[in-house]
């Protein structure tokens, strides 16, 4: 939800008919609903002062899109068309550096490029890596970076398989592997019942 000083505030819905756009105004009380764009493939983010959304285009191809706060102004940024149409992403990550919507087969990332012209680029995880979405939120170290808790197939002649934990945002991210699956709330991990006071990869 976004507000403005017009005392109206904006709900942006992702649907597959594009991204829905509910005004209200609540001293008025009343509201009204606009859908713009194509379908939706991941939720929108406010990032450095406009609400961006990766939308499937025409042709198959993702592209993320940018509006103001008031909801206008609807453009493709330049060069984000990506194969990525069959991908389901889940709830974006943004820090001042970068935005980064997450999919099992990779990372769709937004940061600033030359001439504060923001660029895209899908980053597949490391050989053999999947992500553990349901062992809660990437980890966000002391240092700023955000790493997600993935599964890592055992090298040939080793049972089963490892837990590591992947650095976002990277073309070739640093990896640290864990003993265990760590359960994640972002700034907190735990190990069973205990919680962790330093990098979760450290038992």
């Amino acid at each position: 939800a976004v507000a403005d000083p017009e005392c109206a505030t904006r709900i942006f819905m992702p649907t597959n008919a594009g991204l829905d756009i509910v005004s209200m105004n609540l001293i008025a009380r009343t509201y009204e609903s606009r859908t713009v764009g194509t379908r939706c493939l991941g939720a929108p983010i406010l990032w450095q002062g406009r609400v961006h959304v990766p939308m499937l285009e025409e042709d198959g191809k993702v592209g993320v899109h940018a509006l103001g706060p008031a909801g206008t102004a609807l453009h493709r940024v330049e060069g984000l068309a990506l194969d990525a149409g069959s991908a389901k992403w889940v709830r974006p990550l943004a820090d001042r550096r970068q935005i980064v919507w997450m999919a099992s087969t990779g990372q769709l990332v937004v940061k600033p490029g030359a001439g504060d012209v923001p660029e895209a680029s899908l980053l597949p995880w490391p050989p053999g890596v999947t992500p553990s979405f349901e062992l809660g939120s990437p980890y966000l170290s002391r240092s700023g970076h955000l790493w997600q808790q993935c599964s890592q197939q055992s090298d040939e002649g080793e049972e089963g398989q490892r837990f590591v934990f992947v650095q976002l945002g990277l073309g070739e991210p640093e990896t640290r592997p864990a003993s265990s699956p760590r359960l994640s709330t972002g700034s907190a991990c735990f190990q069973l019942d205990a919680r962790l006071r330093i990098a979760p990869w450290f038992d």
